[in-house]
This record gives C-alpha cells, sequence and structure tokens, in this order.
C-alpha cells in the first residue's frame, strides 16, 4: 500500500533542521492559530439525553447544558460530576420525558461563529462526586452506531502539569457559557494563587481572575503552552436562579472528623467558578482508561474488548521529553494556505527513498482550511527523522535526517511552501 507517497512524487529541500537543532525560537503555542483551532475541535458541550414520547413515537432529543474536555484520540471525556448528575433534572421533566441515566449528548464545534452540533453519544465510566470530575467514554453517533475505533482518531487536549504553574501565568479557558450566544467562548485570564483543600492537596483549586461563566463547567481551562491544566468547576448553587456562590465545604470547621455540608463553606473566588486542578483528576482519568472507574449508583459495566491498544494517559511533552510541531503549508505563488496539504514524520531511520508504505509513517497531520497543521505526536529528542510535506497537483519538499536535538524549542512553527507542478 502506497497511499501517502503517491500524493508525493518530488525532492525540493527545505530546511527543516534548522529550527529543531535549537536555532530558532518558537512562538508561544497559545497564540498559534493551529493550537487555538484544536483546541476549538476538543472543547466539546455536554447535555442529557431524553426520550420523549409523543403519538406513539419515541424520540431521542438534547440541549447542552455544560461542556468537557476530549483527553484522547480514542474519546474519553473530561468533565464535571455535577454536569453528568440528572437527579434533579428527573423530577422536573413531564411525565412522557425519561432522562437517560449516565449517557450524555456530546456536541462538537463545527464553526466557531456556529452553536456546536451533536456528534456524539458517551457513558459516564469513571465519577468522583467529592472532587466534582468524572470521566465519559464515547461509545456511539448520535443515531446509536457504535465507533469503530480502528478507524476513529478524535482531536485531544494534551494534559499538562498543574503542579508547575505560578501566579500571573496566563490562562485560556475554552467552553460554552450560554451567555451572550450558543457559539463556543474563549475567555483569558492569569494564576492569581491556590486553594487547598483537605485529603486533596495544597492546589485542589487555582484561582484565577479570569470571568468565566456557568455553562463553562467541566470546561477547558489551558496555559500559555496549549495544555490542559484545570478544569473550570462550578462551586456551589446560592439559588435556583443562574446567580452561584462560590464556597465549598473545604475544611472539617466543626470538628467530626468529616469535610461535609455541615462544614462552613470556603469562599474560593472569581465570578463563578475556580479551577479544578489537573493534578487532582489523574487519578481518575487512569482509573477510567484500565477499565477500572466507578461510578457512585451506577452498576459496573461489563467489560468490553476493545479494538485499539489499552488507552494510556500521555505525559504533557516537557522540554526534555519531546518537540511539538505545528506549521501552515502554503501556495508558493499567492501565500494561501492549501487545505488538505500533507506534513507527516517517517519512522526513525526511514529516508524519503525507502519511503513505501503507511506503516513506516510515524506521524502525520492533514492541514485545515487555512492549510495550518499540528502533527498529533511529539518528535523525540535524540532521533532523527524524515519531514515530507505535499499534496496531489504540487511538488513536495522533504529532507532526510532532521535530527532532534536537546536544546531544540518544545514548539516548533514551520511555513512550507509548495509550488504547483
Amino acid at each position: 500500500m502506497r497511499s501517502w507517497k503517491r500524493i508525493l512524487l518530488s525532492t525540493v529541500v527545505v530546511a527543516f533542521g534548522v529550527a529543531l537543532a535549537g536555532a530558532a525560537p518558537a512562538p508561544s503555542l497559545a497564540l498559534a492559530r493551529t493550537v487555538r483551532q484544536q483546541l476549538f475541535k476538543v472543547a466539546v458541550q455536554l447535555g442529557p439525553l431524553l426520550e420523549v414520547e409523543q403519538g406513539g413515537k419515541t424520540s431521542l432529543r438534547s440541549k447542552g447544558w455544560g461542556s468537557g474536555t476530549i483527553i484522547s484520540p480514542d474519546g474519553y471525556i473530561l468533565t464535571n460530576y455535577h454536569v453528568v448528575d440528572v437527579e434533579d433534572l428527573k423530577d422536573q421533566v413531564p411525565d412522557n420525558v425519561t432522562v437517560r441515566e449516565w449517557e450524555m449528548a456530546v456536541f462538537v464545534t463545527v464553526k466557531v461563529d456556529e452553536p456546536p452540533v451533536p456528534a456524539f453519544i458517551a457513558e459516564v465510566v469513571a465519577a468522583k462526586p467529592r472532587l466534582d470530575l468524572a470521566v465519559l467514554r464515547v461509545t456511539s453517533t448520535p443515531d446509536g452506531k457504535p465507533v469503530n475505533w480502528s478507524k476513529t482518531k478524535l482531536p485531544h487536549a494534551t494534559l499538562g502539569d498543574s503542579d508547575e504553574l505560578l501566579p500571573l501565568d496566563k490562562l485560556y479557558i475554552f467552553g460554552y457559557p450560554g451567555i451572550g450566544g450558543d457559539t463556543i467562548t474563549v475567555v483569558e485570564g492569569e494564576v492569581s494563587g491556590f486553594t487547598a483543600e483537605v485529603g486533596v492537596g495544597n492546589r485542589a483549586w487555582i484561582k484565577t481572575n479570569a470571568t468565566i461563566a456557568g455553562g463553562n463547567s467541566g470546561g477547558t481551562a489551558v496555559d500559555e503552552d496549549g495544555k490542559l491544566v484545570g478544569v473550570p468547576t462550578q462551586a456551589g448553587s446560592g439559588s435556583e436562579s443562574s446567580s452561584y456562590v462560590d464556597c465549598r465545604p473545604l475544611a472539617d470547621t466543626n470538628g467530626d472528623g468529616q469535610v461535609d455540608e455541615d462544614d462552613t463553606c470556603v469562599p474560593i473566588e472569581g465570578f463563578i467558578n475556580a479551577l479544578r486542578s489537573i493534578n487532582v483528576a489523574k487519578p481518575l482519568i487512569e482509573e477510567a482508561m484500565r477499565g477500572e472507574g466507578t461510578v457512585p449508583g451506577k452498576a459496573p459495566t461489563p467489560a468490553k474488548k476493545q479494538p485499539t491498544a489499552t488507552p494510556r494517559v500521555e505525559p504533557a511533552p516537557r522540554p526534555g521529553d519531546g518537540v511539538i510541531i505545528t506549521g501552515t503549508i502554503v501556495d508558493a505563488d499567492t501565500g494561501r494556505g492549501i487545505p488538505g496539504a500533507l506534513f507527516l514524520a517517517l519512522q526513525p531511520g526511514v529516508t524519503f527513498d525507502e519511503f513505501e508504505t503507511d506503516d513506516q509513517i510515524y506521524t502525520a497531520a492533514e492541514a485545515d482550511e487555512d492549510g495550518q497543521f499540528v502533527l498529533p505526536d511529539p518528535l523525540l529528542r535524540g532521533e532523527s527523522y524524515t519531514l515530507v510535506a505535499g499534496l496531489k497537483g504540487y511538488q513536495p519538499v522533504y529532507e532526510d535526517d532532521v535530527y532532534v536535538g536537546e536544546d531544540a524549542e518544545p514548539v516548533v512553527d514551520l511555513t512550507i511552501r509548495l509550488k504547483k507542478r
């Protein structure tokens, strides 16, 4: 099979190696257009599934009411527990409506100026109400067809390290607040400090000066490198209205040996939210991905044989671990981005002339409508790769033996120009 090489048939050398050797500074990932576009795809809206009986027929309906983040290519989603908790909703719906338990509709953004569209149904596979965290796994399309994970790879966020954050570090929050419109919204702010919680640690919460609205609960909070470092978390309800109070029982104030609703709540800060630190969520994520997650009140789900390898939480790329490649592929004559252009890194040791089959590809990306791409897997330091870019109708460019040095920037942004044949 030569499906990739058939569209990459010429030899024009481009100096990929200069940036990877550490000579060129990389821009902040959070400011890169390509990274923002990726985050627009991984920040999803979640909503309850309602079975409505009318005229002898049952229809399935949903409306988004919270946010979440896709955290793996095989459909795991991180959110707040209160986003997936439908107990109160079950008492509010008419008699002809049934609320599905432990399943949620997943809406994704196709265009940033339009509301998200229903794309999947996901099952809650792990939850910790005490931490207000939950993990879901995509199971099917909206019409009930199972997802074939051997052919499907979802865009997903890279987990960061919230223990590395410092006050005044930049934060960007993606989600669906439902205020002023239904489209995805981004707000920015800074880390203003941290709040401790008994049994959780000194960084249980990230305090921020960002103004975060209610529908962002469960959503995507990233650092200036675009890594997921927190979950915007609605800290409590002050009334049945849309006005919320950021106040939680975080310490044993009554001396009964337990931290519960009988203790005095402690203000957390912000408009209605603080950020639950991603490091607090990592054990729950790992449990879910090992198939060991539990959900209070839900019968254990029988283990299912997955068509792909056992998923794992991939560590966030660090300066010593790998190099993320982003870039734009443009027409050399017009300067415009080339949608659908391909960028790939071959397995270490494979040259362009030796490239014959798809299993020789280490990682690959397809440019979006603006010609921009992000390689899904970082290039490992100490290895050499052949980098190739091209598209049918253009002369491809490539360079063999591009060495990824120990001093290379953690993020490298490339601009690649292709000439028409």
